[in-house]
């Protein structure tokens, strides 16, 4: 500002600039991992949720904030600010953080119950259960493909995982599971889906998304977007049960 109100220029040579490397953060040390039980009253359609989410590495650096604080970076992917409970608007989670460490990779861990019955409608004799909102993995969807020539590069390598265990208080079935069970994987992303029963009255829901490596090749961009769609479906699903 003094050289341009026509002061002497300033000595560039003067300038010190120092420089700081943040570490390189790894697939193992980027993960999201979401462990919920869920206990289904089959009288009342009512689920009773307990969630723990794990963050560390850039997922605990871009996330615990707004579990904190309500704070968004809005230069990302707006699907990294999404609650684990955010999946109907009408519910009052309680939740409390277990573990907040500020040493990388700053694994920031946190408790919540919360309860919901609006997740299940009958329709006939079968009920519908809208998995709307449960599986919020990061995903893209707009970027240009028509004659790229350069390689995508990812927010970081990762992995982001969703777990459900859902015990009923009776035997029920899951009539459509395999509409949504996935198994993708390369050597630069995975996506996996699986429902099973290990018991009559249980259904474990996982899902799994991991981007290997820091930065896709041109040629591998379409099927990477392909495996964020198949990634998607799961999170506006609607598993249809009979009990």
């Amino acid at each position: 500002s003094e050289a341009l109100n026509g002061a002497s220029k300033y000595d560039w040579k003067d300038v010190r600039i120092t420089a700081t490397k943040t570490p390189y953060s790894t697939l193992t040390e980027n993960t999201r991992s979401t462990n919920i039980k869920a206990e289904l009253n089959t009288g009342t359609n009512v689920l009773s949720f307990e969630a723990r989410v794990t963050l560390k590495g850039q997922y605990s650096t871009i996330t615990r904030g707004f579990y904190l604080f309500g704070y968004r970076d809005y230069t990302v992917n707006p699907l990294y600010y999404t609650k684990v409970w955010e999946i109907n608007k009408d519910l009052s989670p309680k939740w409390s953080v277990i573990t907040k460490n500020n040493i990388y990779p700053f694994e920031f861990t946190l408790k919540s119950n919360y309860i919901s019955n609006k997740q299940i409608q009958s329709v006939n004799d079968v009920q519908q259960l809208s998995l709307s909102g449960w599986f919020p993995h990061v995903v893209e969807k707009d970027v240009m493909l028509s004659k790229r020539v350069l390689p995508y590069f990812v927010d970081f390598p990762g992995t982001d995982t969703y777990r459900y265990y859902i015990k009923a208080d009776k035997p029920v079935q899951v009539i459509n599971a395999k509409e949504y069970e996935k198994n993708i994987d390369t050597d630069y992303f995975s996506y996996v889906c699986r429902i099973t029963q290990p018991q009559p009255e249980v259904i474990m829901i996982e899902s799994l998304f991991m981007t290997k490596q820091e930065k896709i090749p041109a040629d591998r961009v379409n099927g990477y977007l392909s495996a964020c769609k198949e990634a998607a479906i799961i999170n506006s699903g609607v598993l249809q049960l009979r009990y």
